[in-house]
């Protein structure tokens, strides 16, 4: 699936009873974000995010990672920048 200039691509493959989609590249738009959360909550499978090739990430990405890992979706393959993207957008107060 390509959106605008082409910031990310979407791959979905169904398998083994999940549905694992793997995100190529930026989410760095709502729109974007919302086909994410659109293509996960479609499924009837459990999800598995696959974001090996997910360079970086918005507010508004960050924000549908978020939400699909709280309603059940498995991140896998994530690189250390994204792992921190998603720890300070899920705890933004500063440690002491």
């Amino acid at each position: 699936m390509t959106i605008g200039a082409m910031t990310i691509r979407i791959n979905v493959d169904h398998h083994s009873g999940a549905t694992t989609i793997s995100l190529h590249g930026w989410i760095e738009s709502e729109e974007e974000a919302f086909e994410l959360l659109s293509v996960a909550r479609g499924s009837s499978a459990p999800v598995v995010l696959d974001l090996q090739e997910l360079q970086n990430v918005d507010a508004n990405g960050l924000a549908a990672l978020t939400a699909l890992s709280a309603e059940g979706a498995r991140l896998a393959r994530t690189s250390d920048f994204i792992k921190l993207l998603l720890k300070t957008h899920m705890d933004p107060r500063p440690s002491s």
